[in-house]
């Protein structure tokens, strides 16, 4: 797996952030609701 592109592991790393915030908005939402 050392031959992946950097892109590939941009695209990984933006999906694993997109996921965690997106999951700590959702924490937010039901702690103030």
């Amino acid at each position: 797996m050392d031959t992946m592109d950097d892109d590939s592991v941009r695209l990984v790393v933006l999906g694993e952030a997109s996921m965690l915030s997106t999951a700590i908005l959702r924490a937010n939402q039901r702690g103030t609701a």
